[in-house]
């Protein structure tokens, strides 16, 4: 029954994480280490969990900077713009913005507010736990918090 030790193991990891302190974007990105790391929006709801090899410093840099860069920033990008065009998208891609765009379904200036709300409600809004890990352990982590906690934004 080396499953039940497993996950034991694993839940031990979540009930950690969740004692972690709530940080602003601001703090959180400085933290350089490799982790997994839970989002949450402005009503302190999980919305994401993702991890990192690098550290979380590049990681959330790239989440609050660019739809290419990071699949949160993508997702809130496109939900909002289905807002904003009152239909749904398919999905994101940088074919979808051109095709957009040569539709003049979206301007480019409003192309680039919508990112850059995006960006500042990550950034402003957000609060971050980093649970710091060994690399070995961070996809069977990411995966058991993401299957327990299920957030709406990871696939």
């Amino acid at each position: 029954m080396k499953y039940k030790s497993q996950i034991n193991n694993l839940s031990n990891h979540l009930e950690n994480a969740a004692q972690l302190e709530l940080l602003e974007y601001k703090l959180a990105k400085e933290i350089n280490r490799k982790c997994i790391y839970i989002v949450y929006d402005e009503s302190l709801k999980i919305i994401y969990v993702g991890k990192t090899g690098r550290t979380g410093k590049l990681r959330l840099r790239e989440m609050s900077s660019d739809y290419r860069s990071h699949s949160l920033n993508r997702k809130l990008l496109k939900s909002e713009l289905e807002k904003f065009l009152k239909t749904n998208l398919k999905s994101l891609t940088n074919k979808t913005k051109q095709e957009l765009l040569n539709e003049k379904r979206i301007s480019l200036e409003d192309f680039k507010l919508l990112q850059k709300s995006v960006n500042l409600r990550i950034r402003e809004k957000f609060r971050f736990q980093l649970y710091p890990t060994k690399e070995e352990n961070l996809t069977k982590i990411e995966h058991f918090f993401i299957s327990v906690i299920n957030p709406p934004f990871n696939d």
